[in-house]
């Protein structure tokens, strides 16, 4: 099976964070760690055997933080309620959201919409199709990224504490990761709300441009 790297990268990102946090907050602990097999000296061989494995283990949890976001994003929050309710005030033809009478849930009326995004797309000339999927692409994998990123701050900030509360350690270094995690959860998830604002009016004014018809050529013209 082949994997690729850019999906081993975008999973082990979120993963290696939390290692990262996690376990130099376990080595600062000092004395309190010093017998156990985690802090102990190692040999060359040793150490780039472990940093391969926690490379694979980051992998892994990356991979578990972004069902995690999906599961609270989308499941428990009911993201497609929210950007629904974000695309009735920006697309101008409220028939791409019609549904049956069967179907009226914005679960519903989400994959509507999306099947006509999808519609228009195909009506598109290469060029531009390409252009717009790449950047639709693009903006929806950083979307994910950051989400899964959150999930991975959120996740090393408990452990922090966890692993300071159970040595009873609160140092200057403590403090400066607690108030760095928070930093950075705030910015990612300011980057996250841009970005996922970016996507909605990408995707509502494309679609009120191609309805306009402000893409027709010869080939997707009405006859």
């Amino acid at each position: 099976m082949n994997i690729d790297t850019k999906y081993l990268i975008r999973w082990g990102i979120p993963g290696w964070v939390f290692i990262l946090f996690s376990y130099t907050t376990y080595l600062s602990m000092g004395n309190n760690v010093k017998h156990s097999i985690f802090a102990g000296s190692f040999t060359v061989a040793q150490l780039l055997g472990i940093l391969v494995s926690l490379g694979f283990i980051g992998v892994v949890f990356g991979y578990l933080m972004h069902q995690i976001y999906f599961s609270l994003n989308w499941i428990f929050t009911n993201q497609s309620t929210k950007i629904m309710s974000k695309m009735n005030g920006l697309i101008q033809n409220q028939e791409i959201f019609e549904t049956s009478n069967q179907e009226s849930s914005p679960h519903a009326k989400y994959y509507k919409m999306e099947f006509n995004w999808q519609k228009q797309l195909l009506m598109l000339e290469e060029d531009k199709r390409q252009y717009i999927a790449e950047r639709y692409a693009y903006l929806l994998s950083t979307i994910h990224g950051l989400g899964a990123l959150l999930v991975s701050l959120v996740s090393s900030f408990i452990a922090v504490l966890i692993i300071a509360w159970s040595h009873h350690v609160l140092n200057g270094l403590m403090l400066f990761y607690i108030l760095f995690l928070i930093y950075l959860g705030f910015s990612v998830y300011k980057g996250f709300k841009y970005y996922s604002e970016n996507l909605n009016h990408f995707q509502a004014n494309f679609l009120n441009s191609f309805l306009a018809g402000d893409f027709k050529t010869d080939s997707n013209a009405p006859k």
